[in-house]
């Protein structure tokens, strides 16, 4: 019975170290490091961009009136596991909305508000756009000069 047990764990150790030399190979892979890196590329424009587009919808009279009701919805769903708090939040988000739909109108007698809401939009776009291309030229797709001219010209829309 010990000689069985002692080959399996002779057997077992093996295996780790031939698992071991895999991953070290994994790691250490030029593919690997380059799909981490455009990974990691992707990862901060995307949450950049939601960041930015976030900020914009809070700060519209809708976002704000969403936006609490449905936090405190998913707060309260907490005790439900995994569920609860996205049906909470969805509640909440809808109350929210019905509140907003629902108010009362004042007229101020121009569209300056949709004026600037479309200007806020336009501005995130274009820091979305250099984002995108930032990540182009550290990827090597993009010289420096091509760069510095589609940035300028991103520039100049803003």
């Amino acid at each position: 019975m010990a000689n069985i047990f002692s080959e399996f764990v002779g057997k077992l150790k093996e295996a780790i170290i031939k698992l071991k030399e895999v991953i070290i190979r994994f790691a250490t892979d030029k593919k690997t490091k380059d799909a981490v890196e455009k990974t990691k590329d992707v990862v901060i424009t995307t949450t950049t961009v939601a960041s930015r587009q976030s900020k914009i919808f809070l700060g519209t009279e809708i976002g704000k009136n969403i936006a609490i009701p449905a936090v405190l919805g998913a707060l309260i769903g907490i005790p439900l596991p995994v569920i609860g708090p996205f049906i909470g939040g969805l509640i909440g988000a809808a109350y929210g909305y019905y509140i907003f739909i629902n108010r009362p109108v004042i007229s101020s007698g121009g569209n300056a508000g949709n004026n600037s809401m479309s200007d806020r939009i336009e501005k995130v776009d274009v820091y979305a756009e250099l984002a995108k291309l930032d990540v182009l030229k550290r990827s090597g797709t993009l010289s420096e000069e091509e760069f510095n001219q589609v940035k300028s010209e991103l520039l100049k829309k803003k």
